[in-house]
């Protein structure tokens, strides 16, 4: 089954905030070997994201962040 979307949730620890981005998965094409990277130069490329200072997961599926 192919992939319509990629979703992703950043950690900034630099303000304490969640970011949460979707892209079409169409962006990873060519990072089949290593789509983690691919986010990573996505998120350097079209945000503020920083590899010091921020953590990302990304998922096929909506990822929810649950507040306790």
């Amino acid at each position: 089954m192919k992939m319509n979307n990629i979703y992703i949730a950043v950690m900034d620890y630099r303000d304490g905030t969640i970011k949460m981005y979707t892209i079409p998965a169409s962006i990873l094409e060519g990072w089949e070997d290593d789509r983690t990277e691919g986010v990573e130069y996505w998120l350097c490329e079209n945000t503020d994201y920083s590899v010091d200072e921020c953590y990302f997961m990304f998922s096929e599926n909506p990822i929810k962040v649950i507040k306790k």
